[in-house]
């Protein structure tokens, strides 16, 4: 199932969490965060950690997926109401990029199991020894030519 701008998920079907998070000057900002349906959740989360590795990764195809991330959430505007974000609505209602990644991180720990707390410290040594052996190739290859 392809999935654009246009798809339209009714958020209020899915589960959701309530959570605060501070901007860098400590000022916080509530949002909803929901999760993720199963075909949209494989496209974004396979990909989200590779694209996002510096001088290895894609940063337009990392936005892209950011820009997908966002549309479930939502957050409270200054009536009360809680608006779904939307690339437009971005800048607007996140001030800062600590905690635009604070809001990415939330949305990714709400959506996948094997990032709690006692998994989390494993997985990212896992990561690293990955993303090491990835570059190390790289760079071996580059000698080598």
């Amino acid at each position: 199932m392809q999935y654009d701008a246009t798809h339209v998920v009714i958020l209020e079907n899915l589960k959701s969490t309530d959570v605060s998070i501070k901007d860098i000057d400590g000022n916080p900002k509530n949002f909803r965060l929901h999760r993720v349906p199963a075909t949209m959740g494989r496209e974004i989360f396979t990909q989200y950690a590779p694209t996002a590795m510096p001088k290895v990764g894609d940063y337009k195809s990392n936005q892209e997926l950011m820009y997908k991330l966002i549309t479930f959430i939502k957050v409270e505007a200054p009536d009360g109401s809680m608006v779904r974000l939307s690339p437009q609505l971005l800048d607007a209602h996140v001030t800062d990029f600590e905690m635009l990644i604070k809001l990415e991180w939330e949305m990714v720990k709400f959506n996948t199991s094997f990032l709690n707390r006692e998994n989390r410290s494993n997985l990212l040594k896992k990561f690293k020894v990955m993303a090491e052996k990835y570059l190390n190739t790289l760079t071996s290859s580059q000698s080598s030519d």
